[in-house]
């Protein structure tokens, strides 16, 4: 888990990730999700659509929010606020945007789609920094459940996107003074 102010490049590692699975494993089948559908086209698939070489894509199929890449892999979007939506699904990696918006139940049913034959089964995901009670807390930041899990949890502070340009971050600076830009 990578969990950052906003601004830090989050979605942006988010589909980078599913695009290096995406080749590292031909084939793949990869659900990138977020709590609700408005913001996953708005936000998650247009970070994708910027970032995914346009070559690489042989068919995009809108209704269903499914990219078909050129080595067979395919990137499958979907909301989650819904675990009962997520059922019968057979997936080789998942991605999770916005984590602390999507309910733990649905995290749970994800982990259980992650059985396509000869792939990683992996789950990563991004979200701004959410509070010590959040299922994320446990599972991710906390030293013991983490290492008995296996889990890794990075995070970020706004300031240190050096992409973003200096006035959002002096914007920041001052709409913030006082306030940890990046713990969880």
């Amino acid at each position: 888990m990578y969990s950052g102010g906003f601004g830090s490049g989050k979605s942006w590692a988010l589909c980078l990730k599913a695009l290096a699975l995406a080749m590292q494993f031909p084939g793949i089948r990869i659900l990138i999700g977020r709590a609700r559908n408005p913001m996953l086209r708005m936000t998650t698939m247009r970070d994708f659509e910027e970032l995914c070489p346009p070559s690489w894509i042989v068919k995009h199929q809108k209704v269903e929010q499914r990219y078909h890449l050129f080595n067979g892999s395919e990137i499958i979007f979907r909301q989650l606020h819904n675990h009962l939506e997520l059922r019968g699904l057979t997936i080789g990696a998942v991605g999770i945007d916005e984590w602390t918006e999507v309910p733990e139940q649905s995290t749970s049913t994800l982990r259980g789609r992650l059985r396509q034959p000869g792939m990683p089964g992996c789950m990563f995901g991004v979200t701004n920094p959410g509070g010590r009670a959040h299922y994320l807390h446990r599972d991710f930041v906390d030293a013991t459940e983490r290492r008995r899990q296996g889990r890794e949890w990075f995070s970020a502070s706004s300031l240190e996107n050096t992409d973003t340009p200096q006035e959002y971050r002096d914007s920041l600076l001052r709409s913030y003074a006082g306030r940890d830009l990046q713990r969880f």
